[in-house]
């Protein structure tokens, strides 16, 4: 990992802010120190993802939809994206599992970006794999047609 981009991050993180979502984290939380976690590891986890990506020896190198620039949402788009985090949120707590295990919140963004129709389109989105999209496929298509029906 690129060492000027690990530094980026910790420094990011230093000055309270989520390297991931741009969130300013609340000092007087006492879940704090879980969030700053979490939001490291999630930064790691992308930054690691665009190295493999970049890497055409890589074993985990992606097909489909990449994340080669930042994704800005539309306002139906960030109405889905807080859709999406709501479910995400249901699931996690129903199996007692960290929410990035579920799905990440840049996989999240990139299916509120492109709306994904069908399991071949879902697919296609870096972060969704055949596992999630057995465990999660249906529902997510279900939240994306539900809302686009509404828009």
């Amino acid at each position: 990992m690129n060492r000027n981009k690990m530094l980026n991050i910790l420094q990011t993180l230093a000055n309270g802010v989520n390297p991931i979502t741009g969130e300013i984290f609340d000092e007087d939380s006492p879940y704090q120190d879980v969030l700053i976690t979490r939001a490291l590891f999630e930064a790691f986890i992308e930054l690691k993802g665009k190295e493999d990506k970049n890497d055409k020896n890589s074993p985990r190198r992606k097909r489909g939809v990449t994340n080669d620039q930042e994704i800005i949402l539309d306002t139906s788009s960030q109405r889905l994206l807080k859709t999406l985090k709501d479910w995400r949120t249901a699931v996690y707590l129903a199996i007692d599992k960290p929410a990035y295990v579920v799905m990440t919140n840049m996989v999240l963004q990139r299916i509120a970006h492109y709306k994904p129709t069908n399991n071949e389109e879902l697919l296609a989105i870096q972060g969704i794999g055949p596992s999630k999209l057995k465990q999660y496929g249906d529902e997510i298509l279900a939240l994306v047609s539900t809302h686009n029906d509404k828009n």
